[in-house]
Formats: C-alpha cells, structure tokens, sequence
C-alpha cells in the first residue's frame, strides 16, 4: 500500500467522494482515530456520502479490514468538529481522520487492527506525522472515542520504522512461528537458524510476538530459541 495524489493506493482500497468536504487542511499534523457508531460498513458509506450528514473521515476501516477513502489527504474531512490539541483550534484543519467501524464499544477485530496500522503507517511514513490521537483526547467534553479497548500500545508500536524495533536471530535449527502465544496455535510459517525476526511486543510467559524480515509475516516464537 502506498499514497499517491494523497490517495491511498493498494490492492482492496475502495475510492468513495463525499460533498462532505471544504477547502485544503491548512498543516497535516496529527492522525486522529474514530469510531464512526454506525450499524455496518455499507451504512456508514452511505451516511457519509449523504450531504445532510455533514460528516466525513478520510478513511473507514471495516470489521473484515476494508480500507475506504472518502476524502484526499490533503483536503478537510468533517471528522473532528469543535476541538483543540497542542495549542491548535479546529483540528479539521490539521489532522487525517481515520474511523474504525464500531457501534456500542463492540471489540475490534484482528483484521480491522492490522489494517489499520498498516493505512496509518503508510500515512504516518508520507506525511511525517507529528501524533497520533483519539478523538475524545482533541474533544474531551463532547467525545468518548475511540473506546477503551482501541491497542494504542500496539497501534504505536506499529507505526515505528523496522529499524526502531529490537532484531532477534533464530537458534534453534528450525522454529515454528504460531499465530498466538502457546503450542496450542497454529504454525502460520517456519524460520530456520540465523534467520533474522524485529520483536514487535515485550517476552510473556516465554513467548514473544515478531515481525520474519523475509516474508513479513507477523507471529509468535518461543523465546527460548531467539536472542
């Protein structure tokens, strides 16, 4: 995935242009994160295509991990409303609004997180982002999102470039990689001796989350067999 034209570019981006849009943001910033409170994806494209609603994110991140893009980035969404963040007014003028599709502090899914900090990434990496925040940290007394249950730790440290994270090294002869913490899960690829992985989270219960440099995959390893 990458920006090109300030337009999110990538295999499944979906390209939607709502009148719900003014003019040029004056600075990008910040990155502010919603929860649109809508029933389903479809029901919120709709309602942010609707003129009457006069509200617009530049990006809705669906349950399954849709990506669409409602507004360019260097244009004013309808996101933040009356706000304020580090001396600022008006944070329409100077944040990205990046929505996930949430209704009643329902948990986000695994699909919908990734791919969230994979779109923050890519904007975080074009337009050299001073911050990342939630809605209900730039309108305190009017907002409550994103809930508590968004991974701010994790969507952070997603955000941080490969060279930011700790390397590891394969020891064992071969390693599998499961998708969670246990032997109970499933092997989701293998890694053999001196391989090299980025630790993405920090050692529990002597297992560690990673990051294999070759293939990208995402996983966890016992950590007995890395250093």
């Amino acid at each position: 995935m990458r920006i090109e034209g300030n337009r999110l570019v990538g295999e499944g981006v979906k390209h939607l242009k709502t009148p719900n849009t003014s003019g040029k943001i004056k600075q990008i910033k910040f990155g502010i994160v919603h929860d649109d409170e809508g029933a389903s994806m479809a029901g919120t494209e709709s309602w942010i295509m609707n003129p009457s609603s006069k509200v617009s994110y530049h990006v809705l991140i669906g349950k399954k991990g849709e990506v669409t893009q409602f507004v360019d980035f260097d244009k004013r969404a309808w996101h933040a409303g009356v706000s304020s963040w580090k001396g600022l007014n008006n944070i329409n003028d100077y944040g990205i609004g990046l929505s996930m599709q949430n209704r009643n502090k329902e948990p986000y899914t695994e699909a919908q997180i990734a791919k969230a900090i994979e779109v923050a990434k890519v904007i975080n990496d074009h337009y050299k982002l001073e911050e990342w925040t939630g809605h209900k940290n730039i309108s305190p007394n009017r907002k409550s999102d994103p809930h508590n249950g968004f991974p701010w730790e994790r969507f952070r440290e997603g955000l941080k470039d490969s060279s930011e994270s700790k390397v590891l090294y394969v020891t064992a002869d071969t390693l599998n990689v499961r998708s969670g913490a246990g032997t109970v899960h499933d092997v989701v690829t293998r890694v053999n001796k001196g391989d090299k992985l980025h630790q993405l989270s920090p050692i529990k219960d002597g297992w560690v989350e990673v990051l294999v440099c070759e293939s990208n995959v995402k996983g966890f390893v016992s950590a007995t067999y890395v250093k």
